[in-house]
């Protein structure tokens, strides 16, 4: 099965796990797969507003109710439920899986100084009766009189290709699995943090499988692009292509290395800005079928019918598939699974080895129905069994389950189309 991914860059006040089981038994239904992906501006003078967002996500088995967000500026200890804050948002109702970006805007000290910024998820404790303990974040920050003569360039959140919110974050590759020893691009994003405009002509080059090496001022490493000036808040969104890609196996998925400012001018050191991107190869031009994802979410195309089917009785589950690879193929064989709702695992279950599962819900093959590259089709599963009893649960499918595809022989992780569906009684 898939693990999830811990939140980075955050320094979460009293407890170690994002979504932990309470004392009482209660499960903490907020986590955040990104941390903070985006703090505007980075570098902030005294009095500006720094915005703050976030990726939320509900992994607790219920909906939630719709929840305030409060923030600090400078908190120095622990805020109890029920407290303003100097700033606030919300969150919004969320269904199991289901996630939403949100922002909250805070106001700096006036003076210069470290800030350490409190962002408080679920303030007035509604959704959550341990949110004080398990949902206040610190972000420390640096509140200087002089503006940034450099800014600081950060991937937006755009860069991440949320396919999964396993211990991989996804590179977003053409094609989708580059062929063994041939090229390939990615596509990526740069946000200007700063509070002044970049100088132009930087850099963002990548390594198209990271030697976890030290990177040189001036390296080239396998592919460039030269970015244009960016305004302070401004997004460029853009392509390296030619990438090499490894003509070998792999254990693991393959990590790229992407640094802005490989050239050091910013900085005028080898102290880059960097992020590690994952991605898988195909021995040969293939096609290749997966999960339908839904839009700006974890969860992909996995529906009931019915929408909460009868506990011990059977239901049919419809399934969108896609074509990522090169070639038109058949969707082949589905596997299926229907797992209790649990937090460890809800980004999609599988049970055995790759293109020899085990312990399905259901199986059944779709040998007749051919996708082209690049686009999707449905198909239908029925008298899947319904689990025997009541609750929320996840669907968890992998198209091809039989692996006549060589990029589905060539994969060393799975990564099945999964939603969360309700059994009534």
């Amino acid at each position: 099965m898939t693990p999830r991914r811990g939140a980075a860059a955050l320094l979460l006040l009293c407890s170690l796990a994002a979504a932990a089981a309470a004392a009482d038994g209660a499960l903490n239904p907020y986590y955040l797969p990104g941390g903070f992906e985006t703090v505007y501006p980075n570098a902030p003078l005294p009095g500006d507003k720094v915005t703050f967002r976030l990726l939320v996500q509900n992994v607790s088995p219920n909906t939630t109710p719709k929840a305030r967000i409060a923030a600090w500026a400078n908190a120095t200890g622990p805020i109890p439920c029920g407290s303003k804050g100097d700033a606030s948002g919300s969150v919004p109702a969320l269904k199991p899986l289901q996630s939403a970006w949100v922002q909250v805007k805070v106001k700096m000290p006036e003076t210069p100084g470290p800030a350490n910024v409190l962002i408080f998820i679920d303030s007035d404790c509604t959704a959550f009766n341990k949110s004080d303990l398990e949902n206040q974040y610190r972000k420390p920050l640096a509140v200087t009189n002089t503006p940034a003569e450099y800014p600081r360039l950060a991937f937006s959140e755009t860069l991440v290709n949320w396919k999964t919110a396993t211990l991989y974050r996804w590179a977003e590759v053409t094609p989708a699995l580059p062929v063994s020893g041939s090229t390939f691009s990615v596509k990526l994003s740069v946000r200007n943090l700063g509070s002044a405009p970049s100088t132009e002509g930087l850099r963002v080059a990548v390594m198209a499988v990271n030697n976890l090496g030290p990177v040189d001022c001036g390296s080239k490493l396998d592919g460039s692009y030269t970015l244009p000036s960016l305004k302070p808040g401004q997004t460029h969104d853009f392509e390296i292509s030619g990438l090499p890609a490894p003509g070998e196996p792999a254990l693991d998925p393959w990590r790229m290395r992407v640094v802005v400012d490989p050239d050091c001018k910013i900085l005028g050191t080898n102290t880059f800005d960097e992020r590690y991107l994952t991605y898988q190869t195909s021995a040969a031009p293939s096609y290749y079928i997966g999960g339908t994802q839904t839009k700006k979410q974890f969860t992909y195309s996995v529906k009931t019918a019915p929408a909460s089917p009868k506990a011990g009785g059977t239901m049919k589950v419809k399934v969108s598939v896609f074509n990522a690879g090169d070639l038109e193929g058949p969707v082949g064989k589905v596997a299926l699974w229907t797992t209790p709702f649990n937090s460890d695992s809800i980004y999609g279950f599988y049970s055995g080895p790759l293109c020899n599962y085990t312990n399905v819900a259901a199986l059944q093959a779709f040998d007749d129905v051919i996708v082209k590259p690049g686009k999707s089709k449905k198909v239908t599963l029925t008298e899947v069994p319904v689990p025997a009893a009541p609750g929320t649960y996840q669907a968890s499918a992998i198209p091809d389950a039989a692996c006549a595809s060589p990029a589905a022989k060539g994969l060393v992780v799975a990564m099945p189309a999964f939603a969360s569906f309700v059994v009534k009684a």
